[in-house]
């Protein structure tokens, strides 16, 4: 048996499930605490094509709705956070497809089925969890020119400035924003990856008999 390839297995399995869970978590929240109703806090959870609003002390005011809706109820037009987050999963779920190809590349160079294109798969991989991790992160510039379009007043003030901000991650007095659960398993899987790719060039289709 490979063990090496074995080893690769696992690493790649692993990025492939938390590629996976990214999917059903959410990717970026805004958490405000105003201080009127005993310091009543709100907090805005973006996720794959919804907005989930979660109030604290009335939960009559929780809501799950589409990231158009949810941005025009504060007067926001134009807001390209569909486009930013499309092509981030969507560079996401070529990553994890690609992931499967490996872990099942290196399942064959276990059992003796050997093929160098395994060896720098895991280098696409990586790529493209790159490109899906720093692509989502520009929404956020995108939403501070899409406030200032529409002309609201508290677009660099006010309660709601870090959630117009252009700044991924941040806080100020009443309020902090910045990567969900969903973004973090995308970097965990980013580091998997590249920890892999690295791994995969200079291991892969190798015997420990052969060192």
């Amino acid at each position: 048996m490979k063990f090496y390839s074995v080893v690769s297995a696992i690493i790649f399995l692993v990025a492939w499930i938390l590629i996976l869970l990214s999917f059903f978590k959410t990717w970026y929240y805004f958490e405000i605490t105003q201080p009127i109703d005993e310091y009543n806090t709100v907090k805005y959870s973006f996720g794959i094509g919804k907005v989930k609003t979660h109030d604290y002390h009335n939960s009559t005011a929780n809501s799950n709705l589409d990231t158009i809706k949810f941005f025009k109820q504060f007067g926001i037009g134009e807001v390209r956070y569909n486009e930013f987050l499309s092509a981030s999963v969507g560079f996401a779920i070529i990553s994890w497809v690609i992931c499967m190809v490996q872990f099942a590349l290196c399942v064959l160079d276990v059992i003796g089925k050997t093929s160098n294109i395994g060896r720098f798969l895991g280098i696409i991989v990586l790529i493209f969890t790159m490109l899906s991790l720093s692509i989502f992160t520009g929404f956020k510039s995108s939403l501070h020119k899409a406030c200032l379009q529409s002309k609201v007043n508290n677009c660099d003030s006010g309660a709601l400035k870090g959630l117009w901000s252009s700044s991924f991650v941040g806080e100020n007095d009443y309020s902090e924003w910045g990567y969900g659960d969903g973004w973090i398993y995308m970097i965990a899987a980013f580091v998997l990856s590249f920890a892999g790719a690295i791994y995969n060039i200079l291991f892969f289709n190798k015997n420990r008999e052969d060192d």
